[in-house]
């Protein structure tokens, strides 16, 4: 297998920290989603956002339910939400979401399809089956890499990770999950990845921001695209393709890099880039990195963001205090007070 292969199969798994402390209920749960995708959207903002607010404020209501939910988006586009030094933070979820972002960021129209999928989910279950990488519930770890049910399942951490090869990161649907002797890494000597059989003639290439790399013993191509964790695609050592670095191997971190929110894990790296949105990179006084809009008059980490006003919440969205009512987004859901583990928040 060539080497940016291997690189491709690594990503496919999940890292060990949960983006959300001690959240949720577990993904076969009924949720009280309520109301259409679109409940509560107020027009779209004049800059590039992820979601309109009303579909932001949706996801965030399942992220704070689901269990599970938050670290399968960040393995499927490298999106982040909140550390486990501060208490799960709404007014920081709803503006990743909402708050502007970088408008020539690669992969956002798939980023924002399948957060958008997300915002009109019915129940945990529902929620869990969208993301690219799911984290789901096993209690069979440590075990080798293998296909289950068509998807590459591998345990990090104690948790269990299945990619959809019929997702986005390869390309098309037509990608069949097999498990190929490793050379390096992998459970038990062993990869399980996606791939193609039709595709050796385009050799080891960058096409746009997708990986092709062939394995001419076999026939095989792995086909995976950068873009969808935001990142482009390469030439790196061996003038093999590769998704850009941000971050060294070893290196574990969320933290500010050159004006940009870097998320490094060892199986998914993405960043996003402040500046090009019109903000800065700053920390919350616990370390958790966020992009603060210039002239922002408010602040997620204030006393005035995350309270409770009857069913309305009020929030920090582009860098002013915004209030908005729970109860639009249907189902019984209200303003729900926090606690030590998450903040105040919209919920059934």
């Amino acid at each position: 297998m060539g080497a940016s292969a291997i690189g491709v199969a690594v990503a496919l798994g999940g890292g060990a920290c949960t983006v959300f402390n001690g959240l949720g209920l577990p993904p076969g749960a009924s949720v009280d989603a309520g109301g259409s995708p679109d409940a509560g959207d107020a027009a779209q903002p004049g800059y590039t956002a992820y979601l309109p607010l009303g579909q932001a404020a949706m996801v965030c209501s399942l992220v704070f339910q689901c269990s599970g939910l938050p670290e399968s988006i960040t393995q499927s586009i490298g999106l982040a939400f909140s550390g486990d030094a501060d208490p799960a933070n709404y007014s920081l979820c709803v503006d990743v979401l909402a708050g502007p972002i970088d408008p020539g960021r690669p992969g956002l129209a798939t980023q924002r399809a399948m957060l958008a999928q997300i915002a009109g989910a019915s129940s945990c279950g529902d929620a869990a089956s969208i993301p690219f990488v799911r984290e789901v519930f096993d209690a069979g770890c440590p075990r080798p890499e293998a296909c289950v049910s068509g998807a590459p399942t591998r345990c990090s951490g104690g948790a269990v990770f299945q990619t959809s090869c019929e997702s986005p990161l390869f390309g098309d649907a037509s990608a069949t999950c097999v498990v190929t002797a490793a050379s390096e890494g992998g459970a038990a000597g062993v990869v399980a990845s996606c791939n193609h059989t039709d595709r050796c003639g385009k050799g080891s290439v960058c096409a746009g921001n997708t990986i092709y790399d062939c394995e001419p013993t076999t026939g095989t191509n792995y086909t995976y695209d950068c873009s969808v964790t935001g990142r482009l695609c390469g030439i790196g050592p061996a003038n093999l393709p590769r998704c850009q670095d941000f971050c060294l191997s070893t290196l574990q971190a969320w933290d500010c890099k050159d004006g940009a929110v870097r998320l490094c894990r060892s199986t998914v790296q993405s960043e996003y880039g402040c500046t090009p949105a019109g903000g800065t990179c700053k920390t919350s006084p616990a370390g958790t990195p966020y992009c603060e809009p210039a002239g922002a008059s408010c602040s997620h980490f204030g006393s005035k963001a995350n309270a409770c006003s009857g069913s309305a919440i009020t929030l920090c969205v582009d860098g002013s205090l915004t209030t908005f009512d729970c109860s639009s987004l249907g189902a019984g859901q209200s303003c729900r007070e926090g606690n030590a583990v998450q903040g105040a928040h919209c919920g059934p």
